[in-house]
């Protein structure tokens, strides 16, 4: 796998996630959630679709920045899942929080990771890639979250990223969840 593959997913990865975490903060509740469903509706059938047939404008998509072996558009998928669950479950602000982590702290911990990471600390994840990921959630869930707050949700999501699979639908959830169980604007 090439690095600039993965640098071409997660630059997209970070800018889909940015714009999709703001714009919950402009729509009503209802609104995103029902966004959320028809996106993830929409990419699973193209997704179908592409493992039968060509669609055009979607395969050239899918030759530029699908991992090798990987159903189309399943990054695309699992954020979409990731992003309904917590819009349905948290606060709005708390899903904008969640959110945004996950399209930085991944982002991040693969673009740092595959390319200075030498010291691998589970399966393919490296220590630089982890404390990258870390510390850019870091950086900006400081300004959106009192520190002591900040740094505990930071370290949940960067862990989780480590070593839970699925991490656009997991970290959402863990980093909703522990905002909620921390009494953030409860």
């Amino acid at each position: 796998m090439s690095i600039s593959l993965e640098f071409r997913r997660n630059l997209f990865h970070l800018t889909m996630g940015i714009l999709i975490a703001f714009s919950i903060l402009y729509v009503p509740r209802e609104v995103a959630i029902i966004g959320f469903g028809t996106g993830l509706l929409l990419c699973v059938a193209i997704s179908e679709r592409l493992k039968v047939s060509n669609l055009p404008i979607f395969d050239l998509f899918v030759d530029k920045m699908e991992r090798e072996g990987k159903r189309p558009g399943s990054g695309v998928i699992t954020f979409f899942i990731g992003s309904l669950i917590a819009v349905s479950v948290f606060s709005t602000y708390i899903a904008f929080v969640s959110i945004l982590l996950v399209a930085i702290i991944d982002s991040f911990t693969v673009i740092i990771g595959k390319r200075f990471g030498k010291i691998k600390i589970y399966k393919d994840k490296s220590l630089r890639g982890f404390l990258a990921g870390f510390l850019m959630g870091l950086m900006i869930s400081v300004v959106l979250l009192p520190v002591h707050h900040a740094i505990i949700v930071c370290l949940a999501a960067s862990l989780t990223e480590l070593y839970v699979p699925y991490d656009n639908i997991s970290i959402p959830v863990v980093s909703g969840t522990v905002l909620t169980l921390i009494g953030f604007l409860a």
